[in-house]
């Protein structure tokens, strides 16, 4: 995922590039709730409901092919390629209820608001200005 700058320096609003989620252990996570927050490198911020979700799946060999990497399952082995992974793509409305100081960040996802999920940080840094450069 490549970084994103955003400008709120005119009052706009934007939206975070989608990041993308996928449950490479097989698990299904089609009605799971999702949430984001945006953070530091090694941080979560404030949990809050993505403004954009979209849910969907690809098969392992799909999956495989695109990114070069296998998947496992819980056992340690690996998954078939007719199994069908689960995935979850989320954006970010930035500068409307989320409004940021100047700096850098990165958007972070958890799949279920249980404590003992494990919050996941996506790839790419998201530069936020607020203010117009003299």
């Amino acid at each position: 995922m490549s970084d994103q700058s955003i400008d709120l320096s005119a009052g706009a609003v934007e939206f975070t590039y989608p990041r993308t989620i996928t449950e490479t252990s097989g698990e299904d996570i089609s009605g799971d709730p999702v949430e984001v927050s945006l953070g530091s490198w090694t941080e979560p911020g404030e949990w809050v409901t993505p403004d954009r979700l979209t849910r969907g799946t690809i098969t392992v060999l799909e999956y495989r092919t695109s990114t070069g990497k296998t998947p496992h399952g819980q056992d340690g082995a690996a998954l078939a390629d007719d199994v069908l992974l689960h995935w979850v793509a989320v954006q970010l409305m930035i500068g409307d209820s989320v409004k940021p100081a100047d700096g850098d960040y990165w958007l972070w996802t958890r799949i279920s608001p249980s404590p003992e999920v494990v919050p996941r940080r996506t790839s790419g840094r998201i530069t936020i200005i607020n203010s117009i450069a003299a």
